[in-house]
């Protein structure tokens, strides 16, 4: 099945996240189906400023699992729900507002189908640690034997 919207499930791990993470969930929000939040063992009250939003799943581990076993969960969640692909984030990604679809594109544009399609990434905040995703146009894609984890 070829990806759309309604078929990707935005995987999104925590652990003490920074203020600002439902500005960024709500961005990506607005380019795929759903979204599994797995946090690994955050207090509650940072991640209070979720509360509400459509289109959630949570997954709450008591402590930190790591990152690769995180991802496993997200993705087994999201297969649960009825999602074929995931859009692997980290809790500092900020997507630009046409990231799912350019690498939904570049997926489709690629011969031969690739096994994985990933964002380039432009560090905003010199001094920050947070990372904008965006793949640009599909036309720009370079291929690469390693991607970065987030998009």
């Amino acid at each position: 099945m070829l990806p759309e919207r309604e078929n990707i499930c935005a995987i999104v791990v925590t652990f003490y996240p920074a203020p600002g993470l439902r500005t960024r969930i709500e961005a990506i929000l607005g380019q795929v189906a759903r979204a599994v939040i797995v946090d690994n063992g955050s207090p509650a009250e940072l991640l209070e400023e979720l509360d509400g939003i459509p289109g959630l799943l949570w997954i709450r581990n008591t402590a930190n699992l790591g990152v690769a076993r995180a991802l496993n969960q997200g993705m087994a969640r999201a297969r649960e729900a009825g999602h074929d692909w995931g859009l692997l984030l980290d809790q500092d990604s900020a997507a630009d507002s046409d990231m799912a679809q350019t690498l939904v594109a570049v997926y489709r544009e690629a011969s031969p189908r690739p096994a994985v399609v990933g964002s380039n990434y432009f560090n905003t905040h010199k001094h920050r640690d947070f990372i904008r995703c965006g793949a640009g146009r599909p036309a720009d894609h370079v291929e690469r034997k390693t991607v970065i984890t987030s998009g």
